[in-house]
């Protein structure tokens, strides 16, 4: 599954924990079985994950950029007003897109 699937079941509290700690090849743990060549990959019953580390960090950043705001319904009005910069307008329309994905 994908990093986003990862959030979807465990959760940001778990995301975040998780690319915090990480730090290079390790066995952790708490439900994780093997990360290595910063893929995890995990199986929690009948459920394999086997993504890029990466990709659950920035995931992890989106969702930060996004409730720096408040909500997702704040900063989508923040990336839309007129006086909002065009490159920041397109980083957090991705971080939205984002967390979007994760719901």
């Amino acid at each position: 599954m994908k990093a986003n699937e990862f959030v979807k079941n465990f959760g940001w509290d778990e995301a975040r924990i998780f690319t915090n700690s990480y730090a290079g090849d390790i066995d952790t743990a708490f439900k994780f079985l093997k990360v290595k060549d910063k893929s995890i990959q995990m199986n929690d019953g009948s459920i394999e994950y086997d993504f890029h580390i990466d990709d659950l960090k920035r995931l992890v950043e989106s969702h930060e950029l996004v409730f720096e705001h408040g909500s997702i319904d704040r900063a989508r009005k923040y990336a839309d007003s007129p006086y909002t910069a065009p490159e920041i307008k397109v980083v957090l329309d991705q971080a939205i897109a984002d967390v979007e994905s994760c719901s």
